[in-house]
């Protein structure tokens, strides 16, 4: 799993990232862990002792289970809208992407171990449709095993999709600056 804080790589079991010590989900496991404890601590026949424990491990089982199987969706939208792709400015994906896109709708889908969010929405100050695509990848070091990429794929306006991603990160910079600017809309870009 990816570190909603920070973007590195953990192991699905981690309780903590490696990198930056934020808190995962599965800190219900530890929850429920603790909250057991005392109960477990008491004294009581062994035959009622051997079904909470049975009950315990059925319910921690259940919940460890449901966090290896759960998407990763939210991992990678909050990775993507917090990134900063121009270290010329300050500002993330998600600043500039919802000031001018008009409801915008992110969604992740996933190819073998790479993640792709689109987001898409019509581009204020015109009526264009326009999808923009970011790849979060594993970095390829070996020394950064739970670091990834984030990087601008693809731009879509109107079903057309630009050349290249270089094409995309342009135009993007572009609306980064409007941004910065302080501009309204961005139909001075088309």
């Amino acid at each position: 799993m990816f570190c909603q804080k920070c973007g590195t790589k953990n192991d699905e079991t981690a309780v903590f990232c490696s990198k930056c010590g934020n808190s995962f989900k599965n800190e219900a496991v530890a929850s429920v862990t603790q909250t057991l404890s005392p109960v477990i601590g008491t004294k009581k026949t062994k035959s009622k002792k051997k079904w909470f424990f049975i009950l315990a491990a059925v319910v921690v089982i259940v919940i460890i289970v449901g966090i290896i199987a759960s998407d990763d969706s939210d991992t990678y939208l909050e990775a993507v809208s917090t990134h900063q792709p121009f270290t010329a400015m300050s500002y993330t994906y998600g600043n500039v992407l919802t000031k001018y896109l008009a409801s915008p709708s992110w969604k992740v889908r996933k190819s073998g171990n790479i993640g792709y969010v689109d987001i898409s929405g019509t581009a204020k100050g015109t009526n264009r449709n326009m999808i923009v695509t970011v790849s979060v990848t594993p970095d390829p070091i070996p020394e950064r095993p739970n670091r990834v990429r984030i990087s601008t794929e693809s731009l879509t306006i109107d079903g057309r999709r630009s050349p290249s991603s270089r094409d995309a990160q342009e135009f993007l910079m572009r609306m980064f600056t409007a941004y910065d600017r302080g501009s309204d809309d961005i139909s001075s870009l088309f």
